[in-house]
C-alpha cells in the first residue's frame, strides 16, 4: 500500500486477489481497480512506493522475480531489474536517485539506480529476513520548509533541519520587502499564522 498525498487517494493491492492493484480515494469511496495481471497470471504484487510528481508505480514482482514500474493508471508497464532477489517484498525510492528493496529469502537488502542499471543485489546482508523497507532522509544542515497547510482561517507551516531556536517569517512578495517575525522564536517545528489575503511567502532561519 502508499499514498497519494497530492491527489489524496490510496493505492493498495489485495493479497486474496494476486496481481491486483486497487485505488481509492482517501475517504474510501470511489473504489476502482487500477490493473491486474500486467503479464498473464505471473503477476504477484508486493510492496510499492508511488513517484506521484513522475506519474509512476514502483512495485516489487515477487513471481517474476523482479523490480518494476508503471504509470499511475496502469499502463507501461516496465522490468527494472531482472532477477531482483528471492524473492523482492518491498521497495523505496531514495533521496539520492537510487532505490531500495527487500530480498528476505537471500537476507539481502538490495539497491539500484531508479532506471534499473547499477543493480547490487546484495547490499547489506541482513540478519534476519527483511519484509518492509524505509528510507529516512538526513536533516539538512540548516532549516528547510517542508510543508504549508490552510485549515480555515489557519495556516500552519511545518520545517525540518538545522539545531537550536527557529524564527519563522513572512512577507508579500517573493525578492523585495522587509522579512515580518512571525510570532517569537521557537525549538518547535512548526508555527501557526493567520491566512493572509492575496498570499505571502514564508521562510524559517535559525536564531542561534
Amino acid at each position: 500500500m502508499d499514498l497519494d498525498l497530492v491527489n489524496h487517494r490510496i493505492y493498495y493491492a489485495d493479497p486474496q486477489q494476486s496481481g491486483v492493484l486497487f485505488r481509492m480515494d482517501n475517504d474510501a469511496q470511489n473504489n476502482v481497480e487500477v490493473t491486474r495481471g500486467i503479464t498473464g497470471g505471473d503477476w504477484g504484487f508486493n510492496g510499492m512506493h508511488l513517484d506521484v510528481a513522475n506519474n509512476h508505480i514502483y512495485f516489487a514482482d515477487g513471481i517474476a522475480n523482479q523490480i518494476k514500474r508503471m504509470n499511475l493508471d496502469g499502463t507501461s508497464p516496465t522490468v527494472l531489474v531482472q532477477e531482483a532477489g528471492l524473492p523482492p517484498l518491498d521497495v523505496v525510492l531514495g533521496p539520492d536517485g537510487r532505490m531500495y528493496w527487500t530480498a528476505p529469502d537471500s537476507l539481502s537488502i538490495c539497491s539500484a539506480n531508479i532506471d534499473g542499471s547499477n543493480s547490487n543485489t546484495n547490499l547489506v546482508s541482513a540478519r534476519n529476513s527483511a519484509f518492509g523497507i524505509a528510507v529516512v532522509p538526513v536533516a539538512p544542515a540548516v532549516p528547510a520548509l517542508v510543508s504549508i497547510k490552510v485549515n480555515g482561517s489557519t495556516a500552519t507551516i511545518s520545517w525540518a533541519g538545522g539545531a537550536g531556536t527557529f524564527q519563522l517569517q513572512k512577507r508579500t512578495s517573493l525578492t523585495s520587502g522587509s522579512w515580518e517575525n512571525v510570532g517569537s522564536p521557537t525549538t518547535a517545528t512548526e508555527a501557526t499564522d493567520p491566512k493572509v489575503a492575496g498570499g505571502c511567502f514564508y521562510r524559517v532561519v535559525s536564531t542561534r
